[in-house]
């Protein structure tokens, strides 16, 4: 639960007591802001989507397609959970809400953990699938008895920090053969790194901007936010979102997901002629093992 105040009590400057059962973020800015997320990762989703169709490529976009769709949906019923819960001891309908957002984070950072392992080489043995499978099933039991997005958030930062570095490789190696086009990696490098500032400015302001506790007490009079109508989960959407947005326009720009993904799970249909090749795909964006 993401804490945060009673209006009442704010509204009194901090000077009648507070019911800690209302103490719950369902500001506005932090609703919106949260939609707003969800609407680019819909609205990447089916751009992606789209485009592929015209290709006649539909199963190749598929998973960068679920990977902004089922980010979006988790960061919209976030938001439906900010929105109607007024009290923390709305557990049921709460505890659901969060604990779906959270499966639906992992389930759209395994696509993308996938996507980037597949960048890396074409050979996914079975340890690597196994170790795929274990990580994030780690995640999902840990966020599930913990009741926190702790441990979803740092297996998300490691992704996208991860493959931020294999998009700077690529940027590094191909930048003198594709000229501007090379241009794309760096993009894509860079978003996903302001979507991990997003994630940060909320670990390093949750303290002092939505904890219940001292900074509640004092009425946020540490926290650099207009806190509460602005706090730290209303700047961590905006941050996110402007990076979830900088890498879609990227991934239209050059996708990663033209059928390599596929063979992350064995999947190989080489004689369907409306597909790419794997191999012609990965030389034509520069995958590891055919640079060297």
């Amino acid at each position: 639960m993401r804490v945060l105040f009673d209006r009442d009590y704010i509204d009194s400057n901090c000077t009648i007591g507070y019911d800690v059962s209302y103490s719950v973020d369902n500001t506005v800015a932090t609703c919106l802001t949260s939609y707003a997320v969800g609407a680019i990762g819909f609205t990447a989703a089916t751009a992606v989507t789209f485009q592929f169709l015209k290709q006649h490529a539909c199963i190749s976009g598929l998973p960068m397609s679920l990977f902004f769709g089922i980010t979006a949906l988790a960061y919209t019923i976030a938001g439906i959970g900010h929105q109607i819960t007024e009290q923390r001891d709305e557990v049921l309908g709460i505890e659901i809400l969060n604990r779906l957002s959270y499966v639906l984070l992992i389930i759209s950072n395994a696509i993308l953990i996938a996507t980037g392992i597949t960048l890396v080489t074409t050979n996914i043995t079975l340890i690597i699938k196994f170790l795929w499978i274990f990580v994030n099933l780690a995640v999902l039991v840990h966020s599930m008895v913990t009741k926190s997005l702790v441990s979803v958030g740092v297996l998300c930062m490691i992704t996208y920090l991860s493959m931020s570095v294999v998009y700077i490789i690529f940027y590094i190696r191909k930048r003198s053969d594709n000229g501007g086009r090379c241009i794309t990696y760096l993009t894509k490098a860079v978003s996903l790194l302001v979507m991990i500032a997003g994630m940060m400015v909320w670990v390093l302001l949750h303290e002092k901007c939505g904890s219940i506790g001292t900074a509640y007490e004092i009425c946020f009079q540490n926290c650099p936010l207009p806190a509460p109508d602005f706090n730290h989960n209303a700047l961590f959407h905006v941050i996110y979102g402007v990076g979830l947005a900088l890498f879609a326009v990227a991934q239209l720009q050059q996708p990663d997901s033209k059928f390599q993904i596929l063979f992350f799970f064995g999947y190989n249909n080489t004689q369907n002629s409306n597909e790419l090749d794997y191999k012609a795909l990965h030389k034509d964006d520069g995958a590891f093992n055919n640079d060297i």
